[in-house]
């Protein structure tokens, strides 16, 4: 089943809570930045810090999800990745940091226009919840980082923040999964 969200978009003050999370809609999903401002973001690549081994030292990847999840099976088959992902997230679930549950901070339809797989978004998110260490963007304002890009089904995170954000890429997934659960019955249609 296809959705009318071909990128989500998620700002790290939205995630304090300050402007509330945004889902957008781009053609070239895969592509460039998804501004939907003044077109000032940067894209840039996510970044993931952990270590690899029980004891091992950290050790840092970039990319996209599904790159860095490559460069960890590379070094380590066995890491232990986690598969959390309950589709749709119930209100009890919910990641309460910066109120991701109320609808009144789910901003959906916000610019672009194309169409995003359920499927490629729900497997983000279980790829986000699969990391357990930490997901971060360089110093903004204006970095946008793409967490995922599969079938044309990309999540990005921009940092506004003047210093290096970063939260538990678990933390993300429930973001990611909150912006669907809200946007998609909206754009079904």
């Amino acid at each position: 089943m296809y959705y009318s969200i071909a990128a989500l978009l998620l700002a790290s003050a939205a995630m304090l809570g300050a402007k509330g999370l945004a889902a957008a809609t781009k053609p070239s999903a895969c592509g460039p930045s998804p501004s939907t401002a003044a077109q000032t973001e940067t894209a840039v690549p996510m970044m993931f810090t952990g270590a690899l081994r029980v004891g091992g030292p950290n050790v840092t990847y970039s990319g996209t999800l599904q790159s860095i999840i490559k460069q960890i099976r590379a070094e380590n088959p066995h890491y232990p990745f986690r598969n959390r992902t309950t589709f749709p997230i119930t209100p009890g679930a919910s990641t309460k940091f910066g109120d991701t549950g109320n609808q009144n901070n789910v901003f959906c339809g916000v610019g672009g226009d194309g169409w995003a797989d359920k499927e490629a978004i729900v497997e983000a998110i279980t790829h986000l919840r699969g990391l357990t260490s930490a997901c971060y963007a360089l110093p903004g304002p204006g970095f946008c980082g793409r967490i995922s890009c599969s079938y044309n089904s990309p999540v990005w995170w921009c940092n506004d923040k003047p210093k290096i954000v970063d939260y538990s890429c678990s933390f993300f997934a429930d973001f990611v999964q909150t912006i669907t659960n809200e946007c998609s019955d909206q754009w079904e249609k």
